[in-house]
């Protein structure tokens, strides 16, 4: 190096301040409070001068692993600007505790991030979410390598602190805990579930990491107490069918298919799983609506009156069949049986004698006829039943008539004895019986004198033949007889 050389008086103080130039890239070791020796700022002979290593500071500088290309920049700024060794250690040393701060920003803006996704951020008021974002925002504008800018290390500590701040003020956590504890409690209030589900339904809800898994449960469990509701309904339903003929009544395989029904769901009152508990709800349900012992009751009964309507021999005119209403009247409730034929002389025109008898014929059918019951026969036969309450049921019974034949001849006085000229022939005709069902109105006895078809089709035309035969033969005899008498004359 070539130093520059100064003169002046010894013992004159030296102005090195203004005087003293350091060749470039040296600098004056008179100015250094490190200087030892014989060497000092106002005794001196000579000046020594030392290199300066900026270089080197650059490149420890450049080595620093967190700062962004801005706080690098300035800490070389600030090597370049240094006079002396001491300005570049103090510019090396505030770079790298600048480093450290950067560091533990990182650190920080990693640990906010690191709370998404678990409960205390997910859970935690939305106001509390958001300023841990902005905090951790604010952050990452410093930690950008690239477009970072020059904050010092007051301000990076500054960001550090909001972040952790914020992070920690995260209720998440309390939020799930508050959440879970109303759940409980709304659970306990569920009278149709069992110890045992409510202690399932109460697991789930602690093992819930958010308060969507805390409300599904929760729902869960409200929709098994409702169908358990409904499935015990249902189940009462069923047994009060049983008792019914709508149960006693139905086919065998539909009672056993209730029966299996039921079974299945006595089961299932004690699952867990709702649509378990649905589904043999619904199977109940169906099983039941398929009962068809009211429908069978009601086709036996319409056979039984229909049978009973075949074999009865009484025409009855009635206003309706309901007979087990017991808002019917009478004559609708009652039905009138009257067996066998009523033998009259006439059948136009009834004797009182006759008319008594078929009301007899009547009420020895009848023996349970109300009491107070009014039977009126008229001249044909017709029985007009009148009963307490005022209803009235008209009965045609069936009559036979005896056949009058009159002979007349004339009169013949024999030895002072008069010979019968009328004689009078009771003929019988066999018994004739009708039939109507129950509810119709029956049709009106005919006025004709027709005989049962029982082999005697012309029995009336025989019998008047006989008559006539019979008419000769006791002319001939009235003939023989008088011959008889003139002979003896």
């Amino acid at each position: 190096m070539n130093p520059l050389t100064y003169t002046g008086n010894i013992g004159d103080v030296y102005d090195y301040a203004t005087n003293a130039k350091a060749p470039k890239g040296y600098v004056l070791v008179g100015t250094s409070s490190n200087l030892k020796g014989t060497f000092s700022r106002s005794d001196h002979d000579a000046y020594i001068y030392v290199k300066i290593d900026r270089n080197g500071a650059k490149a420890m500088i450049e080595s620093l692993t967190h700062l962004n290309h801005a706080q690098k920049q300035v800490a070389e700024d600030a090597v370049d600007k240094a006079t002396n060794s001491n300005e570049i250690s103090t510019t090396e040393g505030d770079a790298t505790t600048l480093d450290q701060g950067v560091a533990s920003l990182k650190q920080a803006i990693s640990d906010g991030k690191g709370t998404h996704g678990t409960v205390a951020y997910d859970e935690a008021d939305a106001d509390k979410k958001s300023a841990l974002n902005n905090a951790i925002k604010n952050g990452q504008a410093v930690t950008d390598v690239t477009n970072g800018g020059n904050d010092d290390l007051s301000t990076v500590r500054r960001l550090t602190q909001a972040i952790e701040t914020a992070k920690a003020a995260l209720n998440g956590e309390n939020n799930l805990e508050t959440a879970q504890n109303h759940a409980n409690q709304d659970i306990d209030q569920m009278g149709n579930l069992s110890g045992d589900q409510k202690q399932n339904a109460e697991t789930a809800i602690k093992n819930a990491k958010t308060s969507s898994d805390v409300a599904k449960a929760k729902n869960d469990a409200k929709t098994l107490n409702d169908d358990l509701g409904k499935l015990s309904q249902t189940i009462s339903d069923a047994n009060q069918a049983k008792t019914t003929p709508n149960y006693t009544e139905a086919d065998p395989e539909k009672q056993k298919a209730l029966d299996d029904a039921l079974s299945e769901a006595e089961q299932a009152k004690d699952s867990n799983d709702p649509s378990e508990v649905e589904k043999a709800t619904k199977d109940l349900q169906d099983a039941q609506a398929a009962l068809n012992g009211d429908a069978n009751k009601a086709k036996a009964e319409n056979e039984a009156n229909d049978n009973t309507d075949e074999s009865n021999q009484t025409q009855v005119t009635n206003q309706s069949t309901n007979a087990n209403n017991s808002n019917l009247r009478d004559a609708d409730k009652i039905t009138i049986s009257v067996q066998g034929t009523i033998t009259v002389h006439d059948k136009s025109m009834l004797t009182s004698s006759e008319k008594a008898e078929i009301e007899q014929a009547i009420r020895n059918a009848n023996p349970d006829l109300p009491q107070g019951t009014n039977i009126s026969v008229d001249d044909t036969g017709n029985a007009d039943i009148t009963y307490p309450d005022g209803s009235s049921t008209i009965v045609k019974t069936t009559l036979k008539q005896v056949l009058h034949v009159k002979l007349s001849h004339n009169s013949h006085v024999a030895k002072g004895k008069q010979s019968k000229a009328n004689k009078r022939l009771v003929v019988k005709t066999v018994p004739i019986t009708t039939s109507a069902k129950s509810g119709e109105l029956p049709h009106a006895v005919s006025e004709k004198n027709k005989l049962p078809q029982t082999g005697e089709k012309n029995s009336e035309g025989a019998t008047i033949a006989g008559l006539l035969a019979l008419g000769l033969s006791l002319i001939g005899l009235m003939k023989f007889k008088r011959r008889e008498d003139s002979d003896k004359d």
